[in-house]
């Protein structure tokens, strides 16, 4: 992975483990990357258009996509993100 990261969404699609969004301590992250334990080797892909710090849910339509939610002490937000 790019960074190590807390929250993010993960699932297993075609072989490929993705990880979606996530928290690196810091600030939540946009980063889409994806492991191929065929050739040990992570790949970042672009980013989404939103951060989501909490992403508790990934799901499959015909890519990964994550329901992801951004929390601070001034507001909470729901997203998806497609």
């Amino acid at each position: 992975m790019s960074c190590e990261r807390s929250g993010a969404g993960v699932v297993s699609y075609y072989g490929l483990l993705y990880v979606v969004g996530g928290y690196d301590g810091k600030e939540g992250l946009s980063t889409v990357e994806y492991f191929d334990p065929k050739v040990d080797v992570w790949t970042l892909l672009p980013f989404c258009m939103m951060t989501a710090n909490s992403c508790p849910g990934v799901t499959l339509i015909d890519r990964p996509s994550c329901l992801g939610r951004n929390h601070s002490h001034l507001q909470a937000e729901n997203k998806a993100q497609l």
